[in-house]
C-alpha cells in the first residue's frame, strides 16, 4: 500500500510526519584532551565543536532532501511535516510519536548499512514495534 493512499481519508485531516534520526556519535570525556596540547597562537576547535558543526550541516542536508519528498506529497494534497532529530533512532522515534500523538508509525524493516541488510528485521524497527504505544507498520 502506498503512503499516499494510506493518508487519504474522507472528511478527515491527515498530517504526515517524515522523520529522520541522525545517530549520535558518542565520545569519551577524555577525547578532547589531545586538542588542548596544541601550541598557543593556533586556533583549534575542540572535537565537540567540530561535531556540533557536522550535525548542523547534516541536518541542513537532510532537510533539503526531505523537502523534495515533501513536495511530492503536497502535490497529492497531503499535509507534510519534516523533521530531523539527533540521538538513538528507536528512542527518538518513540518519543516523537508520543509527543505528537501519532496514530501510526511506518518504518523500514532493515537498516541500509553493513551486514544488517541480510536480516529480516532490524534492531530499530524491532524495538519500535515492541515498545511503541501506537500501531507500527513495518515495510520490507
Amino acid at each position: 500500500m502506498k503512503i499516499a493512499k494510506l493518508c487519504r481519508r474522507e472528511n478527515s485531516i491527515v498530517e504526515l510526519f517524515i522523520l529522520h534520526v541522525l545517530e549520535e556519535i558518542h565520545l569519551p570525556p577524555s577525547f578532547d584532551y589531545g586538542m588542548k596540547i596544541i601550541p598557543p597562537g593556533i586556533e583549534i576547535k575542540s572535537t565537540r565543536e567540530h561535531l556540533k558543526k557536522l550535525y548542523h550541516e547534516m541536518k541542513l542536508k537532510t532537510l533539503e532532501l526531505l523537502s523534495e519528498k515533501k513536495k511530492i506529497f503536497e502535490t497529492k494534497g497531503i499535509s507534510i511535516v519534516t523533521q530531523v532529530l539527533v540521538g538513538k533512532p528507536n528512542q527518538q522515534i518513540k518519543d516523537f510519536a508520543i509527543s505528537e500523538k501519532v496514530d501510526l508509525i511506518v518504518v523500514g524493516a532493515i537498516s541500509l548499512k553493513g551486514i544488517q541488510k541480510i536480516k529480516t528485521l532490524g534492531s530499530v524497527s524491532r524495538k519500535i514495534a515492541e515498545e511503541s504505544k501506537c500501531p507500527v507498520m513495518i515495510v520490507h
